[in-house]
């Protein structure tokens, strides 16, 4: 192993063995400066080009994680989003027909109250409870007053409220509008068209209610209607709780 002694001249090299064993003996060689390994000058100047490599290299990758990160976060945002839709999908395909009455409570199996005039009118609309066998379609949780048209449920509690419309051309008529309002927690409108001889929809709801009476009223937006008419059999109220 040699000692490396800088100079102006150039760089004097002192064999160590000489130093261990006789210092009178220890040769003092002289190697010129372009020989020697590099000046401070580039050690600084590759030193700093190292340590820009490392901070960039550093900062590839953080720059790559994070990439990597933000991909991961939109994806599992973008997951839970098509989740949701998919809930909100399925409830919206729910329809009154597709539901099973016997899995609610306090119903009977025909809750319906149909349709008893079918004279479309700006009148209260009738209803009938509907019988089969030994009872009626108005359950123990109900109050029905036929001369009132009313239902009233006489329990608090959240229902399902629906009501399903059919109207029928009987000759030549005009086009309009039929609107059925179930006190201020359901409206349906059908749509009455002059080149069609039929119309139908189910609307529905779900609400609270605290034990006050439902009647249906019905509005015609055209007074030349008088050729529409309510399809009786087809044409219903109905009521469920819910909750």
């Amino acid at each position: 192993r040699a000692i490396a002694i800088k100079t102006r001249h150039g760089v004097r090299a002192l064999h160590s063995h000489s130093l261990t064993s006789d210092p009178s003996t220890a040769q003092l060689r002289v190697i010129p400066s372009e020989t020697y390994l590099m000046t401070s000058a580039e050690l600084d100047v590759e030193s700093l080009q190292k340590s820009g490599q490392r901070r960039r290299a550093c900062l590839d990758a953080f720059l790559v994680g994070s990439v990597m990160l933000l991909f991961v976060a939109v994806s599992a945002l973008t997951a839970g989003g098509l989740m949701v839709l998919k809930r909100l999908e399925g409830q919206k395909k729910i329809q009154p027909y597709g539901f099973q009455p016997e899995n609610l409570k306090g119903v009977t199996p025909s809750p319906a109250y149909k349709a008893s005039k079918s004279e479309l009118d700006n009148a209260t609309m009738t209803f009938a409870e509907v019988e089969y066998g030994a009872g009626t379609s108005v359950g123990s949780n109900f109050d029905w007053n036929g001369h009132q048209n009313s239902l009233q449920p006489k329990k608090k509690g959240v229902y399902f409220v629906y009501l399903t419309l059919s109207v029928s051309c009987t000759h030549e008529c005009n086009a309009g509008l039929l609107r059925m309002t179930v006190d201020d927690i359901l409206t349906c409108d059908v749509e009455l068209e002059a080149n069609k001889t039929s119309a139908s929809k189910t609307c529905w709801t779900v609400s609270g209610l605290q034990g006050q009476r439902l009647s249906a009223q019905m509005r015609v937006l055209n007074d030349k209607l008088g050729n529409w008419k309510l399809v009786l059999k087809d044409s219903s109220l109905g009521i469920f709780l819910v909750d």
